[in-house]
């Protein structure tokens, strides 16, 4: 008898939980147990699912990024793609990867000016029409320097009489 009145008791509970609004008045205590199949909040103080404010803090984040003058505010922006336009944003690797070619064509098309620019890790020339880094021309002046003193010296000498 007492589960025939629990069976309908929780029969009549659930029809009218579907009819109504349930009001708990005090602490909901639901242990290892899950709410489950929550609609997407309306009011600001609706209960939400995980994929919503995993998708809302995502979006938010995008939001408060490109509204705050693109700074970033510590928070990193993962899985960018290669751009495909030239307004699209770029990841790290791509920008390395495309940086030098394009340092050379800027400073080739601008009338061989590199605006105080510095050109890096030049290799020594391999070629007669190839540009030389500081060391290798240092080497070839103080080299040609040296073999002018010398005959500098062997003119001094032999025009002295000896």
């Amino acid at each position: 008898m007492i589960r025939f009145l629990s069976t309908i008791f929780l029969s009549i509970f659930l029809f009218s939980m579907h009819a109504q609004e349930v009001i708990i008045d005090g602490n909901l205590i639901l242990g290892d147990n899950q709410i489950k199949q929550v609609a997407d909040p309306l009011d600001l103080q609706d209960a939400t699912t995980k994929i919503y404010v995993d998708l809302e803090n995502t979006a938010q984040s995008v939001d408060v990024i490109l509204s705050n003058g693109n700074f970033a505010n510590n928070i990193q922006l993962k899985g960018l793609q290669n751009p495909s336009d030239s307004q699209d944003a770029s990841t790290k690797d791509y920008v390395d990867s495309e940086n030098l070619a394009q340092s050379i064509d800027v400073i080739l098309t601008n009338g061989n000016n590199a605006n105080s620019q510095q050109l890096k890790g030049l290799a020594d020339p391999t070629d007669d029409q190839d540009a030389v880094n500081k060391i290798f021309a240092k080497t070839l002046v103080d080299e040609s320097i040296k073999k002018l003193r010398k005959k500098a010296n062997t003119l001094l000498y032999l025009s002295n009489g000896f």
